[in-house]
């Protein structure tokens, strides 16, 4: 066996570990769509700097909500991370303190809640295929290591 089926079998192992993690967030983001709802209501949204010398900014959201008697407080507007500046700040314009919201939980673990369901837009896939030809890669390396 020689470094092709070696480098072949991390990839594919890494890949296969990539796809699931994949999978896991794709079927999380298309389950929070059915979530039921309450309304709650922001309490703070702001968009900070990392730090004082970085380009990266946070943004930072804490609102609160009931669901069967017992008050929650979350802090995510969404499933998936923002990244861009610009994504941040529009979300602080959109969730202004005071504002009543409808806030989405998990119906098994109330606790679990977004304002935004669903995936980033314009990403719905991307993950996956990545990690499907990553894993189909390694695969072929791993094979031509074992023939060579």
């Amino acid at each position: 066996m020689n470094p092709a089926f070696w480098g072949g079998t991390f990839l594919a192992v890494l890949s296969t570990y990539l796809l699931w993690h994949a999978l896991k967030s794709f079927l999380r983001f298309e389950a929070s769509k059915r979530w039921p709802a309450v309304t709650g209501r922001i309490i703070s949204s702001e968009v900070v700097a990392f730090s004082a010398d970085s380009e990266r900014h946070d943004y930072l959201l804490h609102y609160e909500y009931q669901v069967g008697g017992v008050r929650y407080q979350g802090n995510r507007a969404t499933l998936y991370p923002i990244l861009q500046q610009e994504e941040a700040e529009k979300l602080a314009q959109r969730f202004t303190p005071g504002l009543k919201v409808a806030v989405h939980y998990d119906p098994t673990t109330p606790a679990e809640a977004t304002l935004i369901t669903g995936g980033k837009p314009g990403t719905r896939y991307g993950e996956l295929i990545l990690a499907g030809v990553s894993l189909l890669v390694g695969v072929a390396m791993a094979a031509y290591g074992l023939r060579a």
